[in-house]
C-alpha cells in the first residue's frame, strides 16, 4: 500500500480528509500478507509518512495485524471502544460495496469515499482500446475476486442466521 497506484489515492485522500478536519483520527490497518512474512505491515509504513506530512503522532492508530476487509472493521471498531462510531471509509471504488458492508456489519456508521475510479471518461478511443491486452487480465481479476468475495460474506450472513 505504499508504492503508488490506487493504494497512494486511498493514503493521500485520509490524509487530506484528516488534514480538513473532516475525522480525529488517521487509520491505517495492519495488513501484512501471510506469503510475506518480512514486509512490514503496510500500516506502519503508512503511519510513518502521515507523521512525516504533519499528522500529529497522537492522532494516528495501527490496527494489529489484519488479513481481510472483515478483519480490518471489526478491528477498527475495537480501536474505537466497540460503540457505533462513524468512520469515513476510504477505500478503492471498486472495493466500496463489499468494504462498505462489512464496516457496516462490524457495527460502524460509514461515510463512504471512494477513490481510485477505474475509467477513463476524457480519453478518446482508439483501435488499441479493443484489443485484448495483459491489463484486461487484471482488471477482470480484481472485478472477479470482489464479486467472488462480496458472493462469500452475502452466504455467509444467510447461514448465520
Amino acid at each position: 500500500m505504499v508504492s503508488g497506484g490506487d493504494a497512494s489515492d486511498r493514503f493521500e485522500a485520509g490524509v487530506e480528509l484528516f488534514q480538513a478536519g473532516k475525522a480525529p483520527l488517521l487509520m491505517f490497518t495492519g495488513a501484512k500478507m501471510p506469503w510475506t512474512p518480512a514486509v512490514r505491515a503496510e500500516g506502519e509504513v503508512l503511519r510513518e509518512r502521515a507523521l512525516r506530512l504533519g499528522v500529529a503522532d497522537d492522532a494516528v492508530r495501527v490496527t494489529e495485524r489484519v488479513g481481510n476487509t472483515a478483519d480490518e472493521a471489526r478491528e477498527i471498531r475495537q480501536m474505537l471502544g466497540g460503540e457505533r462510531s462513524r468512520v469515513i471509509l476510504v477505500t478503492s471504488a471498486f472495493h466500496m460495496r463489499r468494504a462498505a458492508m462489512l464496516f457496516r456489519r462490524a457495527g460502524l456508521e460509514v461515510v463512504e469515499f471512494p477513490v481510485d475510479f477505474r475509467t477513463d471518461v476524457y480519453s478518446e478511443w482508439t483501435l488499441k482500446d479493443v484489443l485484448p491486452q495483459v491489463a484486461g487480465l487484471e482488471d477482470s481479476e480484481q472485478a472477479l475476486r470482489e464479486l467472488m468475495g462480496l458472493g462469500f460474506y452475502l452466504v455467509k450472513k444467510r447461514f448465520a442466521r
